[in-house]
């Protein structure tokens, strides 16, 4: 019933999905994922020294869940949708 419904954020069309994990990494400085960009099925981030902040309002996501494998030392990583 609830996939009937309107989904809540954008989707990629099928054709463009990840094949591969998105790896996202900041290992010194600073990475910052806003508005339009693609959410993949499998995403991993790697702050190191540096820090990571994803912003989910406007990404379109390749499937209705995804799974973020984090690793970290120093910094931070921060996800928000508006």
């Amino acid at each position: 019933m609830v996939r009937s419904l309107p989904p809540p954020v954008e989707f990629t069309p099928p054709a463009r999905w990840h094949q591969e994990p998105f790896e996202i990494s900041a290992s010194m400085g600073e990475v910052r994922l806003e508005g339009r960009w693609q959410v993949g099925r499998l995403t991993k981030i790697d702050t190191g020294m540096g820090s990571v902040t994803i912003d989910l309002s406007q990404a379109e996501f390749d499937d209705w869940a995804f799974f973020a494998a984090y690793r970290g030392s120093l910094k931070a990583f921060h996800v928000f949708r508006r």
